[in-house]
């Protein structure tokens, strides 16, 4: 990958956002060259409203769920938000006041939570992580009565790559008529998704994890429950979702969502044959230890932490010499605060401050990953980026 002359970019922090796949820029620029307004009646409009449906049910087949269950939204974040909003409204009505979130969440349902609890009065409880970075079950079971609206467990820990017992999860949740929202924006498209075998009520996730574009996304919501939309208008996505659907992007999803599936396994064993040697490289050093559970972990995810290092720092180290990474997730690069997700785990706040994630794809090569683990044992052992 070239930014700028010859100088070759070694991008590792497709968790952030994935290389677009050059089938979903063409789905892209084929719905930019249609005019149509999928909601229109015009010849037009009905080969937008094609097209529209064609990436819904492309969406659907993707995760095991039925193309009505599918609605388009912009991001995982707002998928997150409607689905809070729309378990802690029912339930209201039903006297289930308390909302149980995975310590470890994504701050898109962490925040949903919080701001919905704040509306609406319900209350916020944090369902405890183990040190390996999974949910504690027993804990969870302990917490959760027939007070409880909603439960949410994500399927893969964006900073950790940590796999959860959604099923398991979702069990325990049903046994109580709670809800189950499951955050799959680092699991669609890499590993085996299945609405049905896993329980969840609702499901969130984002084109651009999965070699999409920025601006689509999508809630799965099992039928018969009931969608409160976060933005009112003109009754869009089945009255679930207002706003003329952007359809180059969610056509880039589509196509996305379809190819990166059929793709997975032998990506996902070619990813994590390059993220092993990278964790092998690293975790030989002395002060870099690898986080999460060693045995059950995406593939193309891994986080270390450097003792007594400022892990923006050394990725700021690391973008000099063109290597992209991620200290913690993105969407909290600049904060000066441990990640929660490791504070959840146990791990003290003077190593978590030391975090990097990797995040790869089959673009990185083996001397690629040779590059970069040299280069953090190196930048480490300077002491330029010591606390």
């Amino acid at each position: 990958m070239n930014i700028t002359g010859n100088k070759r970019i070694i991008y590792a922090d497709c968790a952030a956002q994935s290389r677009p796949l050059p089938c979903a820029t063409e789905a892209a620029a084929e719905a930019m060259n249609l005019f149509g307004n999928p909601s229109g009646v015009h010849r037009c409009a009905k080969a937008a409203a094609r097209m529209l449906f064609d990436a819904r049910r492309k969406v659907a087949a993707a995760i095991g769920a039925q193309a009505a269950e599918i609605v388009f939204v912009s991001s995982a974040t707002e998928a997150a938000n409607t689905a809070v909003l729309s378990a802690a409204r029912e339930g209201r009505k039903r006297g289930r006041t308390r909302l149980l979130i995975f310590a470890c969440e994504h701050h898109s349902v962490l925040n949903a939570a919080h701001n919905t609890a704040d509306l609406l009065g319900a209350a916020v409880e944090l369902i405890p992580c183990r040190s390996d970075g999974t949910v504690d079950l027993a804990a969870f079971e302990k917490m959760c009565g027939d007070d409880v609206c909603l439960c949410a467990l994500m399927s893969v820990n964006n900073e950790t790559g940590v796999i959860q017992p959604v099923k398991e999860f979702a069990r325990i949740a049903h046994s109580r008529g709670a809800l189950v929202l499951c955050d799959a924006a680092q699991s669609v498209g890499h590993l085996p998704v299945d609405v049905g075998d896993m329980g969840c009520d609702m499901l969130s996730l984002s084109a651009h994890k999965f070699g999409g574009i920025p601006g689509a996304g999508a809630l799965f919501c099992r039928n018969g429950l009931t969608v409160a939309p976060l933005i009112a208008g003109g009754g869009q996505e089945s009255r679930r979702r207002s706003g003329t659907e952007a359809l180059p992007a969610i056509c880039a999803m589509g196509a996305a969502i379809e190819a990166s599936v059929a793709s997975m396994a032998d990506e996902g064993r070619r990813v994590a044959e390059l993220r092993d040697r990278l964790e092998a490289k690293l975790s030989a050093h002395q002060s870099i230890s690898v986080i999460g559970n060693q045995a059950d972990r995406a593939p193309s995810i891994l986080c270390v932490c450097a003792r007594n290092t400022d892990g923006e720092a050394l990725a700021l180290y690391l973008d000099r010499e063109g290597i992209c990474v991620s200290s913690g997730a993105a969407c909290t690069t600049g904060s000066d605060s441990a990640s929660h997700v490791l504070l959840a785990m146990g791990i003290d706040k003077t190593l978590a401050r030391g975090s990097i994630r990797f995040s790869l794809d089959t673009a990185v090569t083996e001397e690629d990953v040779d590059a970069v683990a040299e280069a953090v044992v190196r930048i480490v052992d300077s002491g330029a980026v010591r606390i």
